[in-house]
């Protein structure tokens, strides 16, 4: 209830600010609408990094276990070489899961707040409207788009990484907000999915 509250003083402090006042925290880099709102912005920050840098260190793994799948020409590599790419090899796994398991965790919150009305109004506000549908397709397309062959690593569980759990949990995101007018008439939504992605997304997270 006192998320709520914050919610709703964040979304008129938006409103009474005007487009002037929006427009010029927008060009300083700060977040109109009060304190809710700069914190939920931080949040959705946090998972936008966390996301793509598991999602990154993700294909570094893949690349490096279909090196090794060739045993002939990882053995063939100097010492050094191998002994360079096994500590990256390594690093990258452990940070890996780490980070995937934090933006799951990231995930989930946002959808507990997008779920409820009244705190939703907060994403619907610019910068922050703009920012989550950016967010919400770009993940989608790395999940299921082409550059998703370069995530299937040997053994996901071990990074945390749950393709069908993250593109259920994103399209939630998606179809939660999407309820509001206001999330629809986000313009480049339709324009950078061709109309269906979201569709195609939740067929793929049903089907994986």
């Amino acid at each position: 209830e006192c998320i709520r509250q914050h919610a709703t003083a964040s979304a008129a402090a938006a409103a009474a600010a005007g487009s002037d006042t929006a427009a010029a925290a927008a060009g300083s880099g700060g977040v109109p609408g009060g304190l809710f709102a700069g914190f939920v912005s931080a949040v959705l920050n946090d998972l936008m990094y966390l996301f793509k840098d598991s999602l990154e260190r993700l294909a570094d793994v893949k690349q490096i276990e279909d090196s090794k799948a060739d045993a002939e020409a990882w053995s063939a590599l100097a010492a050094d070489v191998r002994g360079d790419k096994e500590a990256f090899y390594r690093g990258q796994q452990r940070t890996a899961g780490g980070f995937m398991a934090l933006a799951r965790t990231t995930l989930d919150l946002l959808n507990t707040l997008s779920g409820d009305n009244v705190i939703a109004r907060t994403f619907l506000q610019q910068p922050l409207l703009g920012k989550t549908a950016y967010a919400v397709l770009h993940f989608l397309e790395l999940l299921v788009g082409p550059r998703c062959q370069s995530l299937q690593v040997v053994n996901p569980q071990r990074y945390n990484f749950d393709r069908q759990a993250l593109l259920l949990s994103m399209v939630q995101l998606a179809t939660q907000l999407g309820k509001h007018a206001e999330f629809q008439q986000v313009r480049f939504l339709s324009a950078s999915c061709g109309g269906g992605f979201l569709g195609v997304a939740a067929a793929a997270a049903v089907g994986c």
